[in-house]
């Protein structure tokens, strides 16, 4: 977001678009590797969450944030 110079979103609905997307691309990890996440240290966690790649085409094309 601070990348477009802004610090919150226009919108609810903006919010929730973007919400249901890193809601999806928590869902698409395994359920039996989010198990072990309780014995993962925090570099470990950070690793695994910095490599989920979520796509917010929708949002780029009508908002102001775009993502890279």
């Amino acid at each position: 977001m601070s990348e477009k110079g802004r610090k919150e979103f226009l919108s609810i609905t903006e919010v929730n678009k973007v919400f249901e997307k890193i809601k999806d691309a928590w869902n698409s990890i395994p359920a039996e590797e989010q198990k072990g996440f309780d014995e993962k240290s925090d570099q470990e966690l950070k690793k695994i969450f910095s490599e989920i790649k979520i796509d917010f085409p929708d949002i780029q094309r009508r908002s102001w944030w775009s993502v890279k």
